[in-house]
């Protein structure tokens, strides 16, 4: 049996920190000794020293006194403490955001981003990177950054010397402004902000307008699945339900589909997705203003070699988990219907709070309600460049599971 060494023990703290100490129950440390980078306000048992503003850094202490870490402090939000690096002071956070930032891009180079083939990829991702409540999507020569957090968003001019780029997009979203009692929308970044982002995917261009669509603007976290895709639909005929813009069925098409179908309620993406197959001289994809359910109704009977589900975040609070499951269920049911027998079906949940194995039991009584049998070929997630650490289970969001259908 293998034995957990204990945490090293570290300085205990003075009553001479400049800084507020916040100390947690007992039974509350154990996590972030192991790397977890969120403290939740529950397990907070008291805040020693100075006062400290939505922002600032401050001192983690275990129940005994001991000192786990320095962290940014939000006293409106449930993750009421974000752990940075030990070494971090008000007087280095310049530096520090820029060291966090070059070694963010140094892994990227080991991924082989960029590449002639792929402008567009993560650049910086949050805590994956050490940089909690910054998200940075480089998109061609536009660097498109989410702020997440009270603190981040204090450090925007930091970041924005950071980063780099001659083109910034910064906006906070909706979701993370209510979190964090922060004002939502766009930032002052830099450069032209109405100039359309070109770059990009796996051979594929991409011009988009920064700020509209989701996200950044666009998804990088399934680049690499969007790849998977292109091999194993030589030959196929593909439907792609919630297409979007039309990553799957696009290179789907490139990778040498027979034909390809993309289906989505969107106006605006299913614009762009068919702009971009004409500006990449596709002619084998069509794609159809249509709610998915509705389509698949529609269609009756008919049936393609393989079909992609790939819905918005369905599940955004645990209380809605029940009702995301039944929408998940009624999405892959009906698609299941359309895969011919042999067939491929690769479906995602991009809902953090569904793990893999409550989404592998959904699909599995899914098959089984509509007569078909599903078999496991993989399960895949985000690229690499979405690196998240190990002990935040929360990060892993994604989830992309590719099966036969029988």
């Amino acid at each position: 049996m293998m034995l957990m060494s204990r945490p090293q023990k570290r300085k205990r703290m003075t009553a001479k920190s400049k800084r507020a100490q916040v100390r947690l129950h007992t039974g509350r440390a154990r996590p972030i000794w192991l790397g977890h980078p969120w403290v939740y306000s529950r397990a907070i048992d008291s805040i020693e020293g100075p006062s400290p503003a939505p922002g600032d850094l401050v001192d983690v202490l275990d129940a005994g006194g001991q000192t786990i870490g320095v962290g940014t402090y939000n006293p409106e939000a449930r993750i009421a403490v974000r752990m940075l690096d030990n070494d971090v002071t008000e007087s280095s956070l310049a530096q520090w955001i820029q060291d966090r930032v070059d070694r963010a891009r140094q892994l990227r180079v080991k991924c082989m981003l960029p590449s002639p083939e792929t402008t567009a990829f993560r650049l910086i991702n949050g805590e994956g990177d050490g940089l909690p409540g910054i998200i940075c999507d480089q998109l061609g020569e536009l660097a498109s950054v989410q702020l997440t957090t009270a603190a981040a968003e204090q450090w925007l001019p930091l970041v924005l010397d950071a980063v780099g780029a001659s083109r910034v997009r910064v906006s906070v979203p909706e979701d993370a402004a209510k979190f964090e009692s922060i004002a939502p929308g766009d930032r002052f970044g830099r450069g032209d902000q109405e100039e359309f982002a070109e770059f990009t995917e796996n051979g594929l261009s991409w011009r988009l307008k920064p700020g509209k669509g989701q996200k950044t603007g666009f998804y990088t976290d399934q680049r690499v699945n969007r790849r998977v895709l292109r091999t194993l639909a030589a030959g196929s005929r593909v439907l792609d339900c919630f297409c979007y813009t039309g990553g799957f069925a696009l290179n789907a098409a490139r990778g040498g589909a027979t034909s390809v179908i993309g289906v989505d309620s969107s106006g605006p993406a299913i614009s762009v997705a068919a702009g971009t197959a004409e500006s990449n001289g596709i002619d084998n994809a069509r794609f159809f203003k249509e709610d998915v359910l509705r389509y698949l109704k529609g269609v009756g009977e008919e049936r393609f070699d393989c079909v992609i589900v790939d819905p918005p975040k369905l599940v955004r609070r645990r209380q809605h988990l029940e009702d995301g499951l039944r929408k998940y269920s009624a999405f892959n049911s009906a698609a299941i219907q359309h895969v011919s027998p042999g067939g491929l079906l690769m479906t995602c949940s991009c809902s953090g709070l569904v793990d893999n194995e409550t989404f592998l039991r959904m699909l599995t009584e899914s098959a089984h309600r509509v007569g078909r049998r599903i078999t496991l070929l993989e399960i895949r997630g985000a690229g690499p460049d979405h690196p998240v650490p190990l002990a935040l289970d929360e990060a892993r969001y994604l989830t992309v599971v590719v099966c036969r259908i029988n």
